[in-house]
């Protein structure tokens, strides 16, 4: 299959599930309710506000239902090429081929391998060094940032809320 045709066949697909996506927009779109007494520009901000939570909705949904499907995909990918006999642990900054079947050809990628330091192993290195505990405490508060924690987002119908 040439990549034309592959791309077409995506197109397409993209074209119906974006048909889809809008038309339940609309519908969840619809249970917008403004009150009349407002301006037309607090009512367009409201209306607005009210198209990003149908978004988020829709959105999130499929996100989660994709992503755990995607995931299982590449596991299906790696299960499948070593019942192959093909070994599918990537090796660092190398691409493997790991099967073709004149259609598709699957491909593995691994990008070239890093280091990470652990703080604790460092401390428990210079405490065994001889470094002073208090010259190690002062260095770690130096160099100690602040964190923003994470942020979840979340809408839902107000009957649930």
């Amino acid at each position: 299959m040439k990549a034309h045709e592959l791309a077409t066949i995506i197109g397409r697909m993209q074209d119906d599930i974006n048909d889809v996506i809008h038309n339940h927009s609309i519908d969840l779109f619809r249970m917008y309710q403004s009150d009349s007494q407002r301006n037309n520009e607090q009512v367009n901000k409201e209306a607005d506000m009210h198209n990003a939570m149908v978004n988020y909705i829709i959105y999130s949904a499929i996100n989660s239902k994709y992503k755990k499907l995607f995931d299982t995909s590449k596991r299906a990918l790696d299960s499948g090429a070593e019942a192959l006999g093909e070994d599918p642990t990537g090796v660092a900054n190398t691409t493997l081929v790991l099967h073709d079947n004149g259609a598709f050809v699957f491909t593995k990628r691994q990008n070239k391998d890093g280091e990470n330091v652990a703080l604790t192993d460092v401390l428990n290195n210079l405490a065994r060094a001889g470094v002073e505990k208090t010259i190690v405490d002062d260095a770690v508060r130096a160099a100690t940032k602040p964190k923003k924690g994470n942020t979840y987002y979340d809408v839902k119908p107000v009957e649930d809320a």
